[in-house]
């Protein structure tokens, strides 16, 4: 099961954990929002010349951007499976995602900040 694929844990259940369950919920989905932008922003980053610090993503990028993709969105969702495990205790995959979240937005902001975007920049290659 999955972090999003298990309804009956997270679902409401009237016994008090209600928010909690729904925090956890958000988290879940802002998780996978923040690293599809994060994917988004890189691939833009490295289209333009860009070179991908992560020696296996730069390989995977070289071979072919689909791969790449591939396996950006197959690691992180192991990286979300494997909190889910770790931390059975709703509290604390609250906070591991809350952490997660965190890490993705600052990835996020410097991506925009730093003008690695053609979003930031304003510069955008012609199509």
């Amino acid at each position: 099961m999955g972090p999003l694929s298990n309804p009956v844990e997270l679902a409401p259940h009237g016994d008090g954990d209600d928010a909690l369950r729904l925090q956890v919920r958000v988290l879940v989905l802002a998780c996978y929002w923040a690293n599809l932008l994060d994917a988004v922003f890189t691939a833009n980053h490295l289209a333009n010349g860009a070179t991908e610090w992560n020696l296996l993503m730069r390989f995977l990028w070289t071979t072919h951007p689909i791969l790449y993709a591939t396996a950006k969105f197959a690691l992180f969702r192991l990286g979300m499976e494997f909190v889910e495990r770790a931390y059975p205790d709703l509290r604390h995959r609250r906070n591991a995602l809350a952490l997660t979240v965190i890490a993705f937005t600052l990835i996020n902001l410097w991506h925009l900040v730093s003008g690695t975007t053609c979003v930031s920049s304003w510069s955008c290659p012609p199509s």
